[in-house]
Order: structure tokens, then C-alpha cells, then sequence
């Protein structure tokens, strides 16, 4: 029989040497994976803190962009983009609106200040045509006034061009002024239609007439 060869004994010091490693050492690297999972564990929890705080501005920012501020500074901001394009009664419209709707935000002090200037400037906008006509036909009825003194009215407005006018008057929508001769020769009217191009109306679409040389009120 072969016999085995336990080997050196060893003693005491040198058992104890070749242990892998004393409790307080397993304790030790134990604390220090502990010790990272709570690192890990904190971490998580501040990100998990940022996140909310993020999402919680977020809230807040978008409850003031569709709070009252935020309607109202949307819809001045609409009118003034109507305004820019030109349809300034659309903007002096949404103006009035955000006065109306939203008193106390500092949209409605802006658009306060703002939309008697526009109100004004649409005004003149809307009446530029109708002033524009009522020249034309002063500086038409002049010369129809001059020849009324001498009798010697036109059968048409086309007769007098080029000698008397440059060419026949057109109004600023674009139709000839209407000229009729009275019957005996010794009178005249001169009319637009407006804006309309027909008989009757108000505002711009309302008729503009001169009867031998003075505006009248009515019917031709």
C-alpha cells in the first residue's frame, strides 16, 4: 500500500497567516460595498429630485403661458401680426378684445395706449378712397364749371380729352365718373357709385354727386 505524505504540519501563526482573510477584513470590504450601494442609492435620489424640479417648472411655465397673461399676450401679439399685414380693423378688433377680456394684464395696459392710434390710422385708411374720389371730382367739376359759364357743356367727358383732361376721370374703385347734361344744355351732374360700383349705399359704398358745381345730399 502507498502511504500519503500529509506534509509539514504547520503551526498556529502560520494557520491563522494563510486564512484568506480576518472577519474585520470581510467586515471592512462589506462597509465599502454598502457604502457604494448608498452612494448609488443617493445619486439616484438627487437625479430623481432634479427631475421633479424640472418637471415641476415646466408645470409652472405652462400654466402661465395658458394662464390669463399668456392668452392675453398671444391674442395682442395676433394683432399686431393683423396690423402688420394690413387688415387693420382685424387688429384694432382683437385689441378691443384683449381690453375687453383680459382688463388687468399688462397686455390690455399696452393695447390701451395703442388702439386709439389705430382706430385712427384705419379711419383714415377706410376714407382715403372716398377723399380720393371727391378730389377727382372737384378737380373735374372745375373744368365742367368753366365751359357751364360759357355753355358750352360737353355731350360726354371724353370730349374734353386731351384738350381739357388728360384722359376720363376714373374714381379709385376704378369706374368712370358718370356725367350727365341736363336737357337744356345749362346743367350737369357728376357722379361715383363708391366703393359698391351701384346706386345708393353708405359709408365708402355710399354715391358721391356734384350738381352743377356744389356736392349733394340723395338721389342723383
Amino acid at each position: 500500500m502507498y502511504e500519503v505524505d500529509p506534509g509539514p504540519r504547520l503551526g498556529p501563526t502560520a494557520a491563522a497567516a494563510s486564512l484568506p482573510a480576518r472577519r474585520g477584513d470581510l467586515n471592512t470590504e462589506a462597509c465599502g460595498i454598502i457604502n457604494r450601494r448608498e452612494k448609488q442609492v443617493n445619486l439616484t435620489n438627487g437625479m430623481k429630485a432634479t427631475l421633479f424640479i424640472v418637471i415641476a417648472w415646466a408645470m409652472c411655465l405652462g400654466a402661465a403661458c395658458t394662464g390669463p397673461e399668456g392668452r392675453a399676450e398671444g391674442m395682442y401679439e395676433e394683432s399686431m401680426e393683423k396690423i402688420t399685414a394690413g387688415d387693420l380693423q382685424e387688429g384694432v378688433s382683437l385689441l378691443q378684445q384683449v381690453i375687453s377680456e383680459y382688463p388687468d394684464t399688462a397686455a390690455a395696459g399696452q393695447a390701451r395706449k395703442e388702439i386709439d392710434l389705430y382706430r385712427g390710422i384705419a379711419g383714415a385708411v377706410e376714407n382715403y378712397p372716398v377723399a380720393s374720389a371727391r378730389d377727382l371730382m372737384v378737380r373735374t367739376a372745375r373744368v365742367l364749371e368753366r365751359l357751364r359759364f360759357r355753355r358750352r357743356l360737353p355731350a360726354a367727358l371724353d370730349d374734353l380729352v386731351p384738350q381739357k383732361l388728360d384722359s376720363t376721370p376714373v374714381d379709385p374703385w376704378g369706374e368712370a365718373l358718370i356725367y350727365v347734361r341736363s336737357s337744356n344744355g345749362r346743367g350737369y351732374s357728376l357722379i361715383s357709385l363708391g366703393s359698391d360700383g351701384a346706386e345708393g349705399g353708405s359709408g365708402a359704398a355710399r354715391d358721391i354727386v356734384i350738381r352743377n358745381g356744389e356736392f349733394k345730399e340723395g338721389g342723383w
